[in-house]
């Protein structure tokens, strides 16, 4: 092991803001909403949501349900105040929120998958990136549970 590595404690971790934002002006609503990459809590609800829409495919009427929102959705957790930091609306005001205008919702909602590397070539550099990692790992995982293998 290399002397010159800086090993962090979890103090040290907790103090370096770390989440990404960008302020998007919207013309239609003729101010800015700042959008945020998501923090863990939040990626761990949104990709939830996403594997109920894969589970749910057995009937159009189900997925078609679990796609409702779904722009919303994201936008709930990514989109803060810039004051207090807290998300600028609740998961109950989410139908409300997607009664909007289209334009800014997708304007928000390409930002926010940008932000949160959600993008289709996000998606398909993470497959090829894993897809390659297992090949070069016989398959398995270097470190499991914290632990080197």
């Amino acid at each position: 092991m290399s002397e010159d590595k800086k090993f962090l404690s979890f103090n040290e971790i907790l103090a370096v803001a770390d989440l990404q934002y960008e302020d998007v002006y919207i013309e239609d609503w003729d101010g800015y909403v700042r959008v945020q990459e998501m923090d863990g809590i939040g990626r761990d609800q949104y990709e939830l949501h996403m594997t109920n829409i894969t589970e749910n495919a057995g009937t159009p009427q189900a997925r078609l349900k679990t796609l409702e929102n779904v722009k919303a959705i994201l936008l709930q957790l990514c989109c803060v105040d810039v004051n207090t930091g807290d998300k600028l609306f609740t998961k109950a005001q989410i139908e409300q929120f997607n009664k909007l205008s289209s334009r800014p919702i997708d304007k928000l909602f390409t930002v926010a998958r940008k932000l949160n590397k959600l993008t289709d070539q996000d998606l398909e550099e993470a497959v090829g990136n894993s897809e390659s990692d297992l090949s070069e790992n016989g398959g398995s995982s270097s470190v499991i549970d914290g632990e080197s293998q």
